[in-house]
């Protein structure tokens, strides 16, 4: 078993929020490997790409190290339900760079 889990960092660099570390802790402890994100949530990996396809009039300007919750960057229509369809508008090439693509490639390694 694997884990990947939001970090909730405040922001780019600084340490991820103190619950998460007692979550990695115990799952570590519990011989599953977890990864804690270097951007602050699933949302921040979002490109603006992938959500122009779920919400057309997505602004352009949306931060990976901004807040989480869309609508405080300006994509007034954002809802975490619809989470899944951005998610599957992104195209591997977008997300392969990253931390998270490169945790993925480690497990199918393995």
């Amino acid at each position: 078993m694997w884990a990947i889990l939001d970090s909730e960092r405040a922001r780019e660099g600084q340490e991820p929020k103190g619950s998460k570390l007692k979550i990695q802790e115990k799952l570590c402890g519990a011989g599953i490997k977890c990864y804690l994100t270097e951007r602050p949530a699933t949302e921040n990996y979002f490109t603006g790409r992938a959500l122009k396809q779920v919400y057309p009039t997505c602004p352009d300007n949306i931060d990976p190290y901004g807040s989480p919750d869309l609508t405080k960057q300006g994509l007034k229509q954002f809802t975490k339900r619809r989470n899944g369809a951005v998610a599957v508008a992104m195209e591997w090439t977008e997300i392969q760079d990253t931390d998270i693509g490169q945790q993925i490639e480690v497990v199918l390694r393995a």
